[in-house]
């Protein structure tokens, strides 16, 4: 069975909402193109081996969209235009490159961590919290009621070995 691949929804259709595109890439345009001009230069190759190379925004998207919404390569590739190949080797492309480009960065954090506050291994510590809130009466599914029954508003901090989020 042959799949039908549209690339407008990159090209045209993705470009037009910010909405659409914070929801689906889970990051802000000026966050993304920053991103991506952290990225460009280890992304310019061609990720199958066989042309003209995604351009390395697309790429960006590809992998940040696949791990966002955790959707498989087939449909990942129907939503691009692209392969379901070409989905996951540009996923694992991107990956490394993050890997690359931050290591130095994330070796810093660590040793300041260890240093700081004797626990070896670590560049960030992660927490959450349930803070309670009123129910909204007008809220019918209950959206805001958690695993434990009440109505709260999930926070989650993200802080370095100098507490800053």
């Amino acid at each position: 069975m042959k799949v039908i691949r549209g690339s407008c929804f990159w090209e045209k259709d993705l470009q037009q909402s910010d909405d659409l595109f914070k929801q689906l890439v889970r990051m802000g345009r000026a966050t993304f193109n920053w991103l991506c001009l952290q990225l460009h230069t280890y992304l310019g190759k061609d990720p199958a081996g066989h042309g003209q190379p995604l351009h390395p925004s697309k790429q960006v998207a590809v992998a940040l969209y696949h791990l966002a919404s955790g959707a498989s390569y087939i449909v990942v590739g129907c939503v691009f235009g692209i392969a379901e190949s070409t989905v996951m080797t540009v996923t694992r492309q991107v990956m490394d490159a993050i890997l690359k480009h931050f290591k130095d960065s994330w070796m810093r954090m660590e040793e300041l961590f260890q240093r700081k506050k004797g626990v070896p291994g670590f560049c960030l510590a992660i927490d959450g919290v349930h803070v309670p809130i009123l129910q909204p009466p007008n809220d019918p599914w209950k959206s805001y009621v958690n695993r434990k029954g009440y109505a709260s508003l999930a926070f989650q901090v993200m802080v370095d070995s100098k507490a800053s989020i």
